[in-house]
């Protein structure tokens, strides 16, 4: 006759409904606050670099030259973990395509074989 294939197993429900809506709303808006946060450091930080830098100095030690020294360096650093956080996002999507790839390789012949097997 044929052989049996068992269904797939229904999702479960854990997560859904009013609580599990809070936990992704609550998780949504850590994310939107840590961003403005992060968004509001940077503009500070750019906004008090272009207004003082023409500060009356007075040498060595002077605090508002250390100040701007900070700013920069906030900035510089988050240039670079930007850049970081492209590069590895970039990284896991060329991983992603190399792993999805490898696992079609050699598929058997027929095409209910092909996507059980990849499962695309």
């Amino acid at each position: 006759m044929g052989c049996f294939v068992p269904s797939a197993k229904k999702p479960s429900r854990a997560g859904r409904g009013i609580p599990g809506l809070v936990q992704k709303l609550s998780r949504q808006g850590v994310r939107i606050g840590l961003l403005g946060w992060l968004s509001l450091t940077m503009v500070c930080a750019a906004v008090y670099i272009i207004g003082e830098r023409d500060h009356d100095c007075c040498g060595d030690g002077c605090p508002v030259c250390h100040q701007l020294e900070i700013a920069q360096r906030l900035i510089e650093a988050f240039g670079q973990f930007c850049a970081a956080l492209l590069l590895a996002a970039f990284l896991a999507g060329l991983l992603g395509r190399i792993r999805s790839l490898s696992l079609c390789r050699g598929a058997p012949a027929t095409l209910v074989a092909l996507k059980i097997k990849c499962n695309c």
